[in-house]
């Protein structure tokens, strides 16, 4: 079998240097869209369709945290590059889902998301290559345990590739590949323009994300690894359960349509706060919302709307959400939002990925003189916003005891609402029903 390197692999310079590196532990990071993970699998498909030309069979292993993710995009991208170079394959989707290849040589790709994942791959031996995508979300014990099941014989290959965009400087990698080198580890850094198959509109998109986002400019387009400083949360870890049943759970609500539709839920235990994605999806129209709601939260739930769609309140409000509330805006609210979610320990469970996607990123808008101001950057902020809604609204606005009758008079409650018969009204309601 000949394969064109002109034709199907990536040939930059940056890239040559990964194919080429025989370090035991490799960090290949660095910007958004650089093609890191199609070279991994270039990398591990060729080497063991070489190894089979000798009559060898590699056994290699892919992990990712998120489940979804490890079938929809590592599952996809190995497939992808397979079906491009045309190599026959077999694939088994049940878990672990495994692709067999001419000469006998395995891919297995399994997700790593707790303590019992971990656990699951230790007895795991003789494994050529591992390559751990978007690494950044692992736990450092988990990739110690993991690290561990690729060994064997001296007189085959044997390395550990890590795949991520950066983070901050704070995180294990930078400390233990860049900051601090392991022994037989190497740190090959990429850069979006190193990808020789990305359209240019696409590095184009990441430039300007210097005018819109600048925080997210340096890590997605330039590739550099973080400080904490102009970040709006730092208040916040990933965990991987809600440890016991929570004293009260609510959810905050961002509506969306070209922008993503996102729901959060919150659940408290003790004085500190889980958060977890439940919604985080484009064009969904009404009807798909409520459905979708309905489904996947409980009708009594308290949840606090974007103020900006009083319609789409009122008709989740008749549609059965009788506890949905408008969220509370006006001068200074943003910040004052912030300023009370950050007086929380906030724990985000590890498989709500476009929730953490966010708050990594949640910056404040910075000067020409880069100077941070205290205005949030208002992009990629939908879970940010829902999250707020939620957090401010429920703990430090919404008071249930507070909502009474006393003989004929209708309280006005925070939100503009009223109770009558024991049943809240948001005031769009009232004012189709003709009560003043």
């Amino acid at each position: 079998m000949i394969l064109d390197p002109e034709k199907f692999f990536n040939n930059s310079e940056t890239h040559k240097r990964f194919f080429q590196s025989n370090a035991r532990d490799i960090l290949f990071a660095g910007s958004r869209g650089s093609g890191k993970s199609f070279s991994v699998a270039d990398k591990i498909i060729l080497t063991s369709l070489i190894e089979e030309s000798k009559g060898k069979k590699l056994k290699n292993v892919v992990l990712r945290t998120s489940f979804t993710d490890l079938k929809d995009s590592c599952v996809a991208t190995y497939r992808e590059r397979l079906n491009t170079m045309k190599i026959p394959h077999t694939y088994l989707d049940s878990i672990p889902f495994t692709i067999t290849l001419p000469g006998g040589s395995k891919i297995i790709f399994r997700s790593i998301s707790n303590d019992a994942h971990v656990d699951s791959i230790k007895s795991m031996t003789d494994i050529n290559f591992l390559h751990i995508e978007e690494a950044t979300s692992l736990e450092e014990q988990w990739y110690l345990t993991a690290r561990a099941i690729v060994r064997g014989p001296k007189d085959q290959i044997r390395q550990r590739i890590l795949t991520c965009n950066p983070k901050s400087k704070n995180h294990w990698i930078y400390k233990n590949f860049i900051q601090n080198p392991m022994p037989l580890s190497e740190y090959i850094f990429t850069r979006t323009e190193d990808n020789t198959f990305l359209a240019e509109s696409d590095i184009q998109d990441l430039k300007n994300l210097q005018y819109t986002n600048p925080y997210r400019y340096k890590i997605d387009y330039l590739g550099q690894w973080s400080s904490l400083e102009g970040l709006i949360y730092t208040n916040w870890n990933i965990v991987d359960k809600v440890p016991f049943a929570p004293s009260d759970e609510w959810y905050g609500l961002d509506f969306g349509f070209n922008d993503p539709t996102s729901l959060v839920k919150i659940s408290k235990c003790d004085n500190e706060l889980y958060l977890s994605q439940v919604i985080h999806r484009k064009e969904l129209q009404p009807t798909q919302l409520k459905n979708l709601m309905r489904n996947l939260i409980p009708m009594n739930s308290y949840i606090y709307a974007d103020c900006a769609r009083p319609e789409l309140i009122s008709e989740l409000f008749a549609y059965g959400f009788k506890n949905i509330r408008k969220s509370k805006k006006g001068v200074n609210s943003i910040q004052e939002g912030i300023n009370y979610v950050r007086d929380f320990k906030l724990h985000i469970l590890r498989d709500s990925v476009d929730l953490i996607k966010e708050i990594e990123t949640y910056s404040y808008r910075t000067t020409k003189d880069g100077i941070a101001t205290e205005d949030p950057i208002d992009k990629d902020n939908h879970m940010m916003d829902a999250m707020r809604y939620a957090i401010h609204d429920h703990l430090k606005i919404h008071k249930p005891s507070s909502y009474s009758i006393s003989g004929n008079k209708i309280d006005l409650d925070a939100w503009g609402g009223r109770t009558l018969k024991g049943v809240w009204y948001p005031p769009e309601s009232l004012a189709t029903m003709g009560v003043v």
